[in-house]
């Protein structure tokens, strides 16, 4: 039988954190069958963990309350209980909520082969209710090992398919390993992702850095370009005379790459060209720019004025024209610049752009009938070059 008297109460508290979050008891009361004032009995029992995928966590908390108060309260018989008609009624407790809360459970205590219609014994309970996950948080990856290009941006975040948690919220993530984006080779990256509970999943990404092949092949063009350059250089260096005959090496403008690098750089537009055919007189400097542009298939206007009116008449039909030298560029010479006349000025075509910023041109002039040359000229900023 249910003994139904005054409990010689028994202070349990089983840790700080219950003490702290509940502070000091109230009194308790005891109420019987036909005692209408309900037991409130503020003592702390354990934590009680039940499971977010529990189907009835208020049953698995009222076998632990009435459980947990067996031990506590020795003077009382709970042999004798009911446990399917004793009644739990909990406030404040929310089964989706993961983590400690605290909650306020009404126990009816139903005895064995008791009239159905007694009320039994009541009491009110604080409990703290701890709901964890049953399963640990998931993360699936697009891929088990992927391979990016040397020189772009690395974002872990990219290759992240899903994260997951039963819970509802959202566990964290940490991801370690590096990736150098800009060494070629093998990096390997873990992902993790911890629950409020502290469940743990891990996920691995090989990720393989490599250069592209037209990278590399772009790599490799440069190097002859430059080694070609460079000997054009040494020729011209060893030469006695800035107007040596030029011969096939030092052509060294490509069109199509010329063009890229127009394109690249956003200076390809449509605009009037200005070309109409070769107006300009046989050798001059604005007669062999007007050939070689046309060589490399890039355009010249056949009514560009002098030499140096080249850059201003650039600018009016809609040509990009700047200080900055490119390979097939036109090169303005001022009145008198590096040695051009003192009146008409000159122009000329880039041709190569040394290591040390120097640039090689191809040119022509009235005395060399129709023989163009090439020099090294420092310092080129000093010029206005029109790209396209």
């Amino acid at each position: 039988m249910l003994i139904h008297k005054r409990l010689s109460k028994k202070i349990f508290v089983t840790g700080i954190l219950a003490f702290t979050l509940f502070g000091t008891y109230a009194s308790a009361q005891n109420v019987y069958a036909d005692n209408s004032t309900g037991t409130i009995d503020s003592e702390v029992l354990s934590v009680i963990e039940v499971s977010s995928s529990d189907l009835n966590p208020q049953e698995t908390i009222k076998h632990f309350i009435i459980q947990e108060r067996s031990r506590v309260y020795d003077d009382a018989d709970y042999k004798n209980i009911d446990m399917d008609r004793t009644k739990l009624t909990l406030e404040g407790f929310d089964r989706t909520a993961v983590g400690i809360q605290q909650a306020t459970a009404r126990v009816t205590l139903v005895e064995k082969d008791a009239d159905s219609k007694s009320l039994g014994y009541s009491f009110i309970q604080k409990v703290l209710i701890k709901v964890v996950t049953s399963s640990a948080p998931v993360i699936k990856l697009k891929a088990e090992a992927v391979t990016v290009n040397n020189g772009d941006t690395w974002n872990a975040s990219n290759y992240i398919s899903y994260i997951n948690d039963d819970s509802g919220v959202l566990p964290a993530l940490t991801v370690s390993g590096t990736v150098d984006m800009s060494t070629d080779g093998t990096y390997p990256v873990t992902y993790s992702v911890i629950d409020i509970t502290g469940n743990k999943t891990t996920a691995s990404l090989l990720v393989t850095v490599q250069t592209p092949q037209e990278v590399i092949e772009e790599n490799e063009r440069k190097v002859n370009e430059n080694a070609n350059v460079m000997a054009a250089k040494e020729i011209l260096d060893r030469s006695s005379s800035t107007s040596a005959h030029i011969s096939s090496v030092q052509l060294l403008a490509d069109g199509d790459e010329a063009l890229k690098a127009y394109t690249k750089a956003g200076l390809v537009s449509d605009h009037d060209t200005g070309d109409t055919g070769n107006n300009y007189a046989f050798s001059q400097c604005t007669w062999w720019v007007y050939i070689r542009r046309h060589q490399l298939g890039l355009t010249a206007g056949s009514l560009m004025g002098n030499g140096n009116q080249w850059a201003n008449t650039a600018r009016r039909l809609g040509y990009t024209v700047s200080n900055t030298p490119m390979v097939g560029d036109v090169m303005v010479f001022q009145a008198g610049q590096e040695g051009s006349d003192g009146y008409y000025g000159h122009v000329a075509v880039v041709e190569g752009i040394t290591t040390d910023g120097s640039v090689i041109t191809s040119e022509c002039g009235a005395s060399r009938n129709g023989q163009p040359y090439s020099r090294v000229i420092s310092d080129p900023s000093r010029f206005e070059y029109i790209h396209y």
